[in-house]
């Protein structure tokens, strides 16, 4: 994404729509300073444990029935994404819920994609939740008037909020997928177990038998069943082993040492390409989730060099699938998930690696926790200048992450990692291509073209808006979908003699409002590969959710913003 951005600003500078000086200005942007600096004082919530006590709080109030779970877990992380970045916020709840999944036996897939759509619908309550509202605000003023305030969206973004949490609870659940995963325990498994391959060998006993014989004779798991290039994740009990497939079972020490008894099942000595370097008695298994922005994302597994840090990765899963030939070629992509062998010391390591999510408590990766306090007191110092006006967004958004790193939360390294420099590429060449919109009179062309299908009636000129903003920002991703169609509404509004502010509201919440695929918000991409989802189920669970949300933004905008002449 980040060479698309840079395409696409070179192109409008080729092609003569916007001045050279004008272009490169946009790094400059007041809208990539704020979302950057976002994105460090998130950082730094994170590495002084400032969210910690929101974590304990759901693990308190989570006993362990379904619906006070999944309820308490998209309240916290609603409040919680209404003033921090919907993806850091996510990132660092994903392996608390992942926690508590295993802990009360709840499928991952009945929790990932409320996780995902809570923080969705919590970035919608303040201009400081989601880059989308920041690019709109950003735009709006850029043309003359006044930005939006950080707590002026809260009334409809409340009631968004409050009507999706119900959706989810009351019905959404009955549509989500009931799938295992490979990190989280059935029901009745011990924590210390571990994972090991075995393959059946030519005239093996066990060819022909079904999986469940197998799992009962060595009191094991068989997590997956490779046969040539297919995989089963997880195999059906009833399938019946052939000569020469490959299995990769988790047990205890003592069923690992139960192949002994078991004619033609061996322990394979390799995996992938080097040996295995740990004691099956000390070996464990850890999924390492890659974030959108990571430094590996485009990498080969190969180049990582992963088994002299984190252990010896045997597996990607990707979109639900697990990939295993060739693995060491495979080129990373964000979404993707690792699967490790590795010791307590590797795990540790990996613990401490910015590259990866590791999908388990997070807390022991803080390393600061005495300065929680302060980094609290400046997410709160920087909300109160923006809603007194005492600053602008941009210039208090890099005070307090410039107070964040002087202050100790984190160092200037973790900050500068912090930032996803391919996020804000993408939306200065977007912000290039707004502006070429408006400049060779695109936007005035699609904005009379609305107009003029609508019949000049406001109300469908508002959903048009919605719709349209919806359906690009499935395609793609919201903040360009936002700094596009923003100018579209702007001039729409001005062709119709009305304020502009229900215009840019309705594009506002339609690029939030990405329920339908796992592309169009990062959070969505985050969740889709740990919870072994398909496309179709953010579809299936997505769309009832999409269209309670856009009846509810053509009744809350005009009554909010009403249609009033200039």
């Amino acid at each position: 994404m980040d060479q698309v951005g840079l395409l696409a600003l070179l192109a409008v500078v080729l092609a003569g729509l916007v001045e050279p000086g004008q272009a490169l200005g946009f790094f400059g942007h007041p809208a990539v300073i704020t979302i950057g600096s976002l994105l460090v004082m998130a950082q730094g919530l994170h590495r002084t444990g400032a969210l910690a006590w929101l974590v304990r709080f759901l693990a308190a109030r989570s006993s362990g029935r379904m619906t006070p779970l999944l309820f308490w877990m998209c309240l916290v992380t609603a409040l919680a994404s209404a003033f921090v970045n919907n993806t850091p916020t996510v990132a660092v709840f994903l392996p608390v819920v992942l926690g508590l999944a295993g802990r009360f036996h709840v499928p991952p897939s009945k929790l990932l994609i409320p996780l995902s759509y809570a923080s969705i619908l919590g970035g919608t309550c303040t201009l400081l939740g989601t880059s989308t509202n920041i690019l709109v605000s950003e735009v709006t003023a850029r043309h003359g008037f006044p930005p939006i305030g950080i707590f002026e969206i809260l009334p409809v973004g409340a009631a968004f909020t409050a009507l999706g949490l119900a959706y989810l609870l009351l019905f959404g659940k009955k549509l989500l997928p009931e799938r295992p995963s490979l990190g989280v325990p059935r029901e009745g498994e011990k924590t210390r177990e571990f994972v090991t391959e075995v393959g059946i060998h030519q005239g093996s006993s066990m060819a022909g038998r079904p999986v469940e014989d197998l799992e009962r004779m060595l009191q094991a798991r068989v997590l997956v069943l490779i046969r040539g290039e297919e995989m089963l994740w997880p195999p059906p009990l009833k399938e019946k082993m052939r000569e020469g497939d490959i299995l990769l079972i988790k047990g205890s020490v003592n069923s690992i040492a139960g192949l002994d008894r078991l004619q033609g099942v061996e322990l394979l000595p390799e995996l992938m390409e080097g040996k295995v370097a740990f004691d099956p008695r000390t070996m464990t298994f850890v999924e390492l989730l890659v974030p959108p922005g990571s430094p590996v994302v485009g990498r080969q597994v190969r180049e990582l060099r992963l088994h002299r840090r984190a252990g010896l990765v045997v597996a990607v899963m990707r979109k639900g699938r697990h990939l295993r030939e060739k693995v060491s070629r495979l080129i990373l992509q964000p979404g993707d998930v690792l699967l490790a062998f590795g010791d307590a010391r590797s795990i540790a390591e990996a613990r401490q690696m910015e590259e990866f999510v590791l999908t388990e408590d997070v807390q022991e990766r803080v390393v600061n926790k005495r300065k929680a306090p302060l980094a609290v007191l400046i997410l709160a110092g920087m909300v109160g200048a923006i809603a007194l006006g005492v600053l602008p967004a941009a210039v208090a958004a890099l005070a307090g992450a410039t107070a964040m790193v002087l202050g100790g939360c984190l160092n200037t390294a973790q900050a500068y990692k912090a930032v996803d420099w391919r996020i804000l590429f993408l939306l200065v060449g977007a912000l290039a291509l707004g502006r070429s919109l408006e400049v060779s009179g695109l936007a005035e062309r699609l904005a009379h073209t609305l107009v003029e299908n609508t019949g000049g009636r406001p109300l469908l000129v508002v959903a048009g808006l919605y719709l349209a903003s919806v359906v690009l920002t499935e395609l793609f991703t919201h903040g360009a979908v936002a700094v596009l169609m923003t100018p579209v509404a702007l001039t729409a509004a001005a062709g119709l003699g009305l304020e502009h502010r229900p215009f840019i509201m309705a594009v506002l919440f339609a690029c939030s409002a990405s329920f339908l695929t796992p592309v169009g918000f990062q959070t969505n991409t985050l969740v889709y590969g740990i919870g072994g989802y398909k496309f179709r189920d953010f579809f299936l669970v997505g769309l009832p959710l999409q269209g309670l949300c856009f009846l509810l933004t053509m009744g809350l905008v005009p009554l909010v913003w009403p249609f009033r002449p200039l």
